[in-house]
């Protein structure tokens, strides 16, 4: 047979991906905080250093409940002043323990030792949240912090007295057994005194380009020495949300997005945030990619934990449930 004459069809080549062009779009993040800065700047750097001692009386104390026994107190107030107390327990439903777990709900009674019929907190909490003790006036010199398995309180887990006039050692991040302290404020004053500050990363996306181009990802990731790094996807945090025709920024316009983070002022660390931005094109032909990082430190110098160690970092007896 005559070998075909017909042309070989060869396979065609595939499309060659959409340029990556220099960035016509551009993002930018910051952080700023409405706390009180040095020069009024507004900026993360600024941050004025918080009080962290109580010293005199408070009406309202905020504690972080924990869980966990009485190994973990971290307090300068001498024996005469704090003590813990771990209990075994053995509830109706089988479970056993050795002071407070660790995960769950707990509840608690926060009372003055003179009178424990002046209770500034008597509620479920889980391990991890915050609640907070308050009175009328002012809390006495001492207090007693109960923890109970049962919302009945006949199941005692823990038993923690230590001194809340402020004329003794009382810091925030202080340990008394299962709760820490948090924040605090002085009787008959409007300031509050707590071991964090709001602050804002703000997001811009802008594009300087002559051509609309229409977002496709935007991620940002917020990093501290103490937790790590977070990150969030912002496409749907676009006014608007991220949905067709809200991703688009046309040429000379931009895009704010803000991210609301807290910082520890309790301890000096360094802080980043970083956000992640790529665009295409409307007519598809061209690819925007942009990153932007912002680095900061804050927190009070030093470790505002006493250097002197408390009188015993387990100062806790195992006991029968009275």
């Amino acid at each position: 047979a005559s070998p075909s004459t017909s042309p070989s069809t060869l396979p065609s080549a595939s499309p060659s991906p959409p340029p990556t062009e220099a960035c016509a779009v551009e993002v930018m993040i910051n952080c700023t905080t409405e706390s009180a800065t040095f020069f009024q700047s507004g900026d993360c750097n600024d941050i004025i250093p918080i009080v962290t001692r109580c010293d005199q009386r408070a009406d309202t104390m905020e504690f972080k409940y924990n869980g966990g026994d009485c190994s973990q107190s971290y307090t300068i107030q001498e024996n005469d002043k704090f003590a813990c107390f771990d209990y075994e327990w053995n509830a109706t439903d089988g479970m056993t323990g050795s002071g407070p777990p660790a995960t769950g709900l707990a509840y608690l009674k926060l009372v003055a030792e003179k009178d424990e019929s002046v209770v500034y907190f008597d509620g479920e909490v889980e391990v991890g949240e915050a609640f907070n003790g308050t009175d009328s006036v002012k809390f006495e010199a001492d207090s007693v912090l109960y923890v109970y398995y049962d919302e009945g309180q006949t199941v005692l887990m823990q038993k923690v007295n230590f001194h809340t006039s402020c004329s003794q050692n009382l810091f925030l991040k202080d340990r008394y057994g299962s709760a820490q302290v948090t924040g605090f404020n002085t009787a008959g004053e409007a300031n509050w005194i707590s071991c964090f500050v709001d602050a804002t990363l703000d997001v811009v996306i802008s594009n300087e380009g002559s051509s609309p181009y229409t977002i496709v990802e935007f991620t940002s990731s917020f990093t501290s020495e103490e937790d790590g790094t977070v990150t969030d996807d912002c496409l749907d945090n676009l006014p608007g949300g991220g949905g067709a025709g809200n991703a688009v920024v046309p040429p000379g316009n931009e895009k704010s997005v803000s991210k609301p983070i807290v910082l520890d002022m309790t301890v000096r660390q360094d802080y980043s945030a970083t956000a992640y931005m790529k665009a295409v094109a409307t007519n598809g032909d061209k690819i925007c990619e942009d990153s932007d990082e912002h680095t900061w430190e804050a927190g009070n110098p030093g470790n505002i934990i006493q250097s002197t160690p408390p009188p015993t970092l387990s100062p806790s007896t195992s006991a029968p449930i009275p």
